[in-house]
């Protein structure tokens, strides 16, 4: 009878699999390859998407220093911040945490950055980075910043 049941169980978790996948463009490529175990799934159901370790090194994270912030206009959400970076490099970040810190709390502060993003305009203004911020289940928000001084521009490894 266990050898009855084995093909039955298999045959379900392959159906549970390709339920999963279905969002997959190349479904046939894809189930081929699950059911022929010649990959395997990187997420499961209660996990988030991996990502390569070669993906995480293109990202450069440095320690920046508020020089100021202001609200935008039309927006309930969004601070325009002014940031140094560098010894002489300065940036504009637009950040969607105006709801948590006003610009008085960040003048000074120092923050942790995505340096290398690709700019983006957030109501018609360029921001040329991200800075970091957690987020708990409570919607309680803090940014990133470091412990110790370290000069503006430095990399977090």
């Amino acid at each position: 009878m266990e050898n009855n049941e084995k093909p039955a169980k298999t045959e379900q978790a392959n159906a549970e699999i390709i339920e999963k996948i279905q969002p997959i463009e190349n479904k046939t490529a894809v189930h081929t390859a699950l059911l022929t175990e010649k990959i395997a799934p990187t997420t499961t159901e209660n996990s988030e998407p991996k990502i390569q370790y070669a993906d995480f090194e293109k990202v450069d994270l440095r320690v920046s220093t508020v020089l100021s912030a202001e609200k935008v206009e039309g927006s309930e959400k969004l601070l325009k911040l002014r940031i140094r970076c560098g010894k002489d490099e300065e940036r504009t970040l637009m950040a969607g945490i105006a709801k948590y810190y006003s610009p008085e709390e960040l003048k000074d502060k120092k923050i942790i950055i995505v340096y290398n993003l690709a700019p983006r305009k957030l109501k018609g203004i360029e921001s040329q980075g991200m800075l970091l911020a957690a987020e708990d289940e409570e919607q309680r928000v803090a940014l990133l910043t470091v412990d110790k001084f370290v000069s503006e521009g430095a990399t977090i490894h």
